[in-house]
């Protein structure tokens, strides 16, 4: 079957890696009510490239008042942000000189990347710290991550992403009322109710109102 081609519905628009980033970041933005925002997953970060290089040219991206990429920091969030800086200059759109800083357009363009104001890490890591602030800490962890580096061969080309990955599905696999395996089934548990009111995901939370100020800042410019 065909992928359905993108159709952008809201003025504003947020680009994201994967469906878990897309989800949790949909649930941030009807948990704060920030309303005329799309979220939409690429794949992957390589294809933020093509994404927008095919959408530039499409009928109604005039329409498109903001445009934020939104990406994990990974093993280098300086890497990161130049490969989503990269992505816009490539579509020949403004390049944010700074993360979670909008440059003035048409559109106006953001990137960040996560977890926000840390060197390395995922999306699965602020997830992680946020479930663990909710259910608890798995005080094991670390017996069980030893187990694995003396009995696994190739646990140890295992960066700290991964560990965490780990790490993060043996929380939700431990849950007492059966398998939550995935991030996007897991929240909406009612176990994990207050994963996304928690400390760790503040600054994401901010930065959503960040992109809401900007539309309003553009409504208010255009109309006068």
């Amino acid at each position: 079957m065909a992928e359905k081609k993108f159709e952008a519905v809201q003025p504003n628009l947020i680009l994201v890696e994967g469906y878990d980033d897309q989800f949790v970041v949909q649930q941030l933005l009807a948990a704060e009510g920030i309303t005329n925002v799309q979220v939409h997953a690429v794949g992957s970060k390589v294809n933020f490239k093509p994404f927008l290089n095919a959408e530039r040219k499409s009928e109604g991206f005039e329409a498109i008042r903001t445009i934020s990429l939104i990406a994990d920091a990974d093993n280098s969030r300086e890497s990161s942000l130049k490969e989503l800086r990269d992505a816009f200059h490539e579509a020949k759109l403004p390049v944010p000189a700074n993360p979670s800083e909008f440059a003035p357009g048409p559109p106006s363009v953001l990137v960040e990347c996560i977890p926000i104001g840390r060197d390395t890490g995922a999306l699965e890591d602020v997830i992680l710290e946020a479930i663990e602030d909710c259910v608890g800490t798995q005080p094991c962890w670390g017996d069980i991550r030893g187990c694995l580096e003396t009995n696994l061969p190739q646990a140890a080309k295992f960066n700290e992403a991964r560990w965490n990955k780990i790490r993060l599905q043996l929380v939700l696999n431990c849950s007492l009322r059966g398998y939550k395996t995935g991030i996007v089934y897991a929240l909406q548990s009612s176990e994990y109710a207050g994963v996304l009111t928690a400390p760790c995901l503040a600054s994401l939370r901010a930065l959503l109102h960040k992109i809401q100020a900007e539309h309003h800042r553009l409504q208010e410019t255009s109309a006068t």
